[in-house]
Formats: structure tokens, sequence, C-alpha cells
């Protein structure tokens, strides 16, 4: 799924992949695209008729583009690794939301 779902303002309403809720985000030197203007809870998204997974684990041990936020970062990259199939069925707790409505 392509992040960019995640980039444009709010009043779009464009949902799919993105942070829990926005977490504010600059734009990377080599592509302002990255730039988050917008985010919606996992709450937001049930509401709206969709189903909603965690991805990317616990959302504390990633920052900025997704990094490692503590060092040694290979030990945190892994802690996150090993805790997504934890949080995917706890959205509110994890890095980033996956939204999916079937269409009927």
């Amino acid at each position: 799924m392509d992040d960019d779902l995640q980039h444009p303002p709010e009043e779009f309403g464009v949902p799919g992949s993105g942070r829990r809720g926005l977490q504010p985000q600059p734009a990377a030197p080599d592509n302002p695209h990255q730039l988050h203007r917008s985010g919606w809870s996992a709450a937001e998204m049930r509401a709206r008729g969709y189903d909603v997974t965690g991805i990317g684990g616990w959302r504390p041990l990633r920052g900025v583009y997704a990094l490692p936020r503590f060092r040694p970062h290979w030990l945190t990259a892994r802690l996150a690794r090993v805790t997504e199939r934890w949080y995917e069925p706890r959205p509110e707790r994890a890095f980033q939301i996956l939204c999916v409505r079937t269409q009927t």
C-alpha cells in the first residue's frame, strides 16, 4: 500500500494507511512530499466504516520517518519488528494504522 494517503490535508478525507493520529513530520530534504498534514485515529476510521489494523509495532519505538527512536538503533528496530504481531489487533498503540473498507 502506498503511504502517500497519509500526506494530504485532512479536509480531503482520504484515509488509507497512516500514522495513528497526527504525528508531526517535516518534509525530507530530498522529498518534500514527506510532510505530514493530517492524521486519523483508529476510532475515527472505525466510525467511517473501516476495518483497522495496527502496523509498524509499538508506537514509542519509532520516530520521524519511522526510524528507531532509541540507541542502539539496531536493537530498537528489532524490538519494533518483534512487536508488530502483538499490535496488529491493537491499532490504538501501533505506530501506524492500515484502514480497509470493503466495497459492496
